[in-house]
């Protein structure tokens, strides 16, 4: 899938260089400290501190760059299989003749047998995916 890379920036604003000074420790950041569901930490980077002029003063800045990659099995279980469930429930109108087979019902009577076959198939529907996506995140 994808990769990210983001940059996270901390900079003092109420106090300039002269009077706050930013470091980083030497430790620096540990990878075990993140951990996400939907992204891979692949890659932790420091940067050197340096000194933005704001105006007539100077403040320490301190950045750093983080390198995500995406979890396939997340994102289908989060997007694709959420909004394919979507669509199959928008098109049970076009399968409600289908359903019961007979030709002859009033406009009525196919709006009473959607609606309860769709309240029955978006709760089956809704725990299906719910037991499946639990599993996986839990498991």
């Amino acid at each position: 899938m994808d990769r990210q890379t983001c940059t996270v920036k901390i900079q003092s604003y109420a106090y300039t260089s002269e009077t706050l000074t930013i470091e980083w420790h030497p430790k620096g950041i540990t990878r075990e400290d993140i951990v996400m569901s939907s992204f891979y930490l692949e890659d932790i980077r420091t940067l050197p501190p340096v000194r933005v002029g704001v105006f007539n003063n100077s403040h320490a800045e301190l950045s750093f760059e983080m390198r995500f990659k995406r979890k396939l099995r997340f994102s289908i279980l989060a997007v694709y299989v959420p909004s394919l469930l979507v669509v199959m429930v928008s098109w049970l109108s076009l399968w409600a003749k289908t359903l019961k087979g007979n030709w002859t019902m009033t406009g009525a009577e196919k709006a009473d047998r959607l609606e309860r076959f769709s309240r029955v198939a978006s709760v089956v529907a809704f725990a299906i995916f719910n037991i499946a996506y639990w599993a996986y995140y839990l498991g």
